[in-house]
């Protein structure tokens, strides 16, 4: 099990931002972090993410694409189609919590944690959103506060899979 867990990352998790987004923050912040990305990803994921976006403007279908593009195998370009869709319309609480589960399994659990600390405000009994925030802190190596949010999420959903599993493994 030592394997499956990464190190804890003491930098990082001093260096996260302690700050709980605010509804009305949501779509700046989900511009930042796309204005990011786009700068920083391979060409031929921009070319993807334009394609997509000029094809299909509406929020709905960029979700769409998003999830097409993870299971192609596009990763830069799934959380760049997702952080957009967000941006777009950052009320939707679903691709919020999207939006912070490919950030996390991309490796960037620094910018998944302030969308998710308000996702718990929001849905503070929702067992995915909970799950994801122990994903979130197993990818800073802290397993302690990461089981600490898959016990709560099993309690919620006991048969929630993700929470069951990782539990299972911490």
């Amino acid at each position: 099990n030592n394997q499956l867990i990464p190190r804890k990352d003491a930098a990082r998790i001093a260096g996260m931002s302690k700050k709980i987004l605010t509804k009305n923050e949501v779509a700046a912040y989900a511009t930042n972090l796309y204005n990011k990305m786009m700068a920083k990803a391979d060409a031929a994921e921009i070319a993807i993410v334009k394609k997509v976006i000029a094809q299909t403007p509406k929020a709905t279908d960029i979700v769409s694409a998003a999830v097409l593009a993870m299971l192609q195998g596009h990763p830069q370009a799934a959380l760049a189609l997702s952080i957009k869709a967000v941006a777009m319309d950052p009320a939707n609480l679903n691709w919020q919590n999207n939006m912070s589960a490919l950030l996390t399994s991309y490796g960037y659990p620094e910018q998944a944690m302030p969308l998710l600390r308000k996702l718990q405000d929001d849905l503070p009994l929702n067992s995915t959103v909970l799950n994801n925030l122990g994903q979130a802190w197993l990818g800073f190596g802290e397993p302690d506060s990461a089981k600490r949010f898959f016990a709560i999420a099993n309690r919620i959903n006991p048969y929630h899979p993700d929470s069951k599993l990782c539990g299972g493994l911490l």
